[in-house]
């Protein structure tokens, strides 16, 4: 059985956060296990940028609602910070030549994601990622 993550991007506006999109990843344990440590239980797996957290308090309606759907499926729920994402997209490890970072998640209003935020639209105060597994 294999491991699948839902990963939904938030933007905070206002001081509230907002649901951006949904990402469509394709099944990478590699970056599963540096993302929240999940799938990385064999030897040279990345060291997590951070363990699963849970689902942040103030996420926005929709990802919770997408939550929910999952029921039961859903683990390993977390969420990573705009400059843990920068991180993310700079692990040259992860990417090879032929799939790089912006092939799994796009690109955020016409940029890579990452954290300088000079690049992002005025109005967005912080990005962030939330996610979880399922099985």
């Amino acid at each position: 059985m294999g491991c699948d993550i839902h990963l939904h991007a938030e933007v905070k506006v206002e001081n509230e956060w907002h649901h951006y999109a949904e990402i469509d990843v394709r099944r990478n344990y590699n970056l599963f296990s540096l993302m929240a440590g999940v799938r990385g239980f064999y030897e040279g797996s990345p060291t997590p940028i951070h363990e699963p957290r849970g689902l942040p308090s103030d996420m926005s309606v929709v990802t919770n609602i997408s939550y929910k759907e999952c029921d039961m499926d859903a683990h390993s729920a977390s969420y990573l910070r705009s400059d843990e994402i920068g991180f993310l997209m700079r692990c040259k490890e992860l990417w090879d030549k032929d799939t790089p970072s912006w092939e799994y998640f796009g690109f955020f209003f016409g940029n890579c994601w990452g954290d300088d935020k000079k690049e992002w639209p005025k109005d967005i105060q912080d990005l962030r990622w939330v996610f979880w597994f399922d099985n």
